[in-house]
């Protein structure tokens, strides 16, 4: 047998090592393009989710009156649109604090859904309510409208504050009571307010007072009014009959 020569055998190694070379790249290839399949224990476990985003207050409830800052006096009437989930058995409370943060009162808003409608729906529906509440010191105070929450849980809890001012009220004036005028005297001869005690006495003249008119004058005060009648019937009675004190 003859022995390779030396130009075959290098010319074989290289050829040889060049078909490795192009198998090693078409093998690559072939597992890169093929999919990757997931395990058993992967395809087990759901995806987790991201939580869904609450929605802001602005989006639950809206407040028509009153607006922010304005002044309310007891009653208050309290209106705006909430959205059905607010609500609980179609109301939810409304409370009302003072500066200081003590509670001052408490109402129920009633939802007012259009007729042939129901509260319980995604959309907002108008609600009602009227508030009464004592005198209050404080000049500001806060309107808290809070979800009716039947479970209790705080996560559940949702509120919106709505700052107010009170109105000062006005204490009622006390009306001056005006005495009406009145014949007094012994004999009637006086107009005054109140009763007048003096000496009794005749005098033909008094017979005149007893159609004359007692009543409250320009100046104020109580007295004769001087009618062309009683100035002729006193004038005439003072020239004929005397007076005398019994």
């Amino acid at each position: 047998m003859e022995p390779i020569k030396a130009p075959y055998l290098v010319s074989g190694i290289v050829l040889l090592i060049a078909l490795s070379a192009v198998a090693s790249y078409f093998l690559v290839a072939k597992t890169a393009e093929a999919p990757t399949i997931p395990s058993a224990q992967s395809r087990q476990q759901p995806q987790e989710l991201p939580p869904p985003e609450e929605p802001s207050i602005e989006e639950l409830l809206v407040v028509s009156h009153p607006q922010i800052w304005e002044s309310i006096s007891s009653p208050a009437s309290i209106s705006g649109q909430a959205r059905g989930q607010w609500f609980f058995e179609a109301s939810f409370p409304v409370r009302l604090f003072d500066s200081n943060g003590t509670l001052v009162a408490t109402t129920i808003a009633t939802a007012r859904p259009s007729p042939g409608k129901d509260w319980m729906t995604p959309d907002f529906v108008p609600f009602t309510a009227t508030l009464e509440f004592p005198r209050v010191s404080s000049e500001t105070g806060m309107l808290v409208f809070e979800n009716d929450n039947p479970s209790g849980l705080p996560e559940f809890k949702r509120e919106y504050r709505l700052p107010i001012s009170f109105r000062p009220v006005t204490p009622p004036q006390k009306k001056e009571t005006v005495q009406t005028c009145r014949a007094t005297g012994c004999s009637g001869q006086i107009c005054a307010e109140e009763n007048v005690i003096t000496t009794c006495e005749f005098s033909s003249e008094y017979v005149c007072y007893r159609s004359a008119r007692c009543e409250r004058q320009a100046n104020g005060a109580c007295g004769w009014t001087q009618t062309s009648a009683l100035r002729m019937c006193l004038a005439k009675t003072r020239t004929e009959s005397p007076s005398f004190t019994y």
